[in-house]
């Protein structure tokens, strides 16, 4: 066998055989076959013979008259829609102004809704690291006087004495787990106000999302006035929808604020009922050992 008929059968099995060649090579013959396959399925020539063999001599003589070249004029000369540099400056500073306008929303809203959540959180916490300081500081003073008591009852009559800190020290963990348990049962209302804050701080992410995304849906092209309209047609529909996010979110802190105050005020309710229980329960007990002192002082006086 000669050597170039050699080389023709053996490339020819090579390029026969797919699953030898390299993936790229397999996606340019792949190609070219969809393109011949669509270039035929398109063509205007019909064959009212299919037995008969295609004539390609006539298919090359009308493919110029089909398709002209395209000669220097069609490069060089511009388009007649085609718009001048000053129009398509326009075009572009009207487009970033747009832009500008819709991130600066973007930033006020977002802003707005971080800082509205940590101030009600902040507050609300603040209000109740109060309120607890002013109850620690009740349970102090009503320690305190109970022990004065108990120090004189332990000089008189160490016995009875013994006897009444055992009931001191019930009263004590009483009126301290009274308040715990007051603080226990706000938690809850608590936990429902920062999971209010978090899914409005998530909707507000997702509108912004929302209004973002319908810019990237209009190619913008500097030379297009049909892209310009499109583009600002979608940004007039972003910031409607910010505007939206922005009504929403005000409204929806509104409720959160009013809920808060609700629940501090019945929180304040609540420990101030708390404590006049415990002062009156207090005032009593304390006069019950002031009378127990003066019965013993009176009993070491006649001994």
């Amino acid at each position: 066998m000669l050597p170039y008929k050699f080389y023709v059968s053996t490339t020819s099995r090579i390029f026969n055989d797919a699953s030898k060649l390299p993936p790229y090579l397999y996606y340019i013959k792949f190609i070219g076959k969809r393109l011949v396959s669509k270039e035929n399925s398109t063509s205007e020539c019909n064959i009212k013979d299919q037995s008969k063999p295609y004539d390609t001599c006539k298919q090359n003589t009308e493919a110029p008259t089909q398709y002209p070249k395209k000669t220097l004029f069609h490069f060089c000369c511009p388009k007649p829609n085609a718009l001048s540099e000053s129009n398509i400056k326009i075009i572009a500073s009207e487009c970033n102004e747009a832009c500008k306008r819709m991130k600066n929303q973007i930033e006020s809203i977002t802003k707005f809704v971080n800082v509205e959540k940590q101030t009600i959180i902040e507050s609300l916490k603040k209000e109740i690291s109060v309120d607890k300081t002013d109850v620690s500081q009740w349970v102090k003073s009503i320690s305190n006087c109970l022990d004065r008591r108990l120090k004189k009852l332990m000089q008189l009559d160490p016995a009875f004495a013994s006897e009444t800190r055992i009931v001191i020290l019930r009263f004590k963990d009483h009126a301290r787990n009274t308040f715990i348990a007051l603080y226990c049962d706000l938690m809850p209302s608590i936990r429902r106000i920062e999971t209010t804050l978090e899914e409005l701080q998530n909707e507000t992410s997702q509108c912004i999302e929302k209004a973002t995304a319908l810019i990237p849906l209009c190619f913008y092209d500097n030379s297009s006035p049909i892209s310009k309209k499109c583009f600002l047609k979608n940004t007039e529909e972003a910031r409607k929808i910010l505007e939206q996010t922005m009504k929403e979110a005000q409204m929806k802190l509104n409720e959160v604020k009013r809920l808060r105050k609700n629940i501090l005020k019945c929180h304040k309710e609540a420990i101030n009922e708390a404590t006049n229980e415990h002062s009156s329960e207090m005032q009593a007990f304390s006069k019950y050992l002031d009378d127990c002192i003066a019965a013993l002082k009176k009993i070491k006086r006649k001994q």
